[in-house]
């Protein structure tokens, strides 16, 4: 008997999720952190990277250079003319806070 196409779509998923927990696994060395990730969780302290691999592309950056600081504002979810759902502030790489609107 052959798959539906549903089962045939719920196997690709399966796949797909296999790969990039195995692909995290080798960048990161960590099961929390993976864990985490996987579901698209922030938390203070992570990296940029693990921002990316997180929650994904940002619709925009904002960056500011002070004397010891680099701070960015990476915007998600586009509201509007500069509203986003989604603000997560980095200061020399590091997640510091974020603001998530409802």
């Amino acid at each position: 008997m052959r798959p539906t196409k549903a089962e045939i779509l719920l196997q690709k998923k399966n796949e797909e999720t296999a790969l990039r927990l195995s692909y995290l696994l080798e960048k990161y060395n960590d099961d929390t952190v993976v864990k985490n990730i996987m579901k698209s969780l922030i938390w203070e302290g992570m990296t940029a990277a693990q921002l990316f691999d997180s929650v994904g592309e940002p619709a925009a950056i904002d960056q500011k250079y002070l004397k010891q600081v680099s701070r960015e504002i990476w915007k998600y979810d586009s509201q509007g003319t500069n509203r986003y759902r989604l603000r997560v502030t980095l200061e020399n790489g590091f997640v510091v806070g974020w603001d998530k609107k409802s």
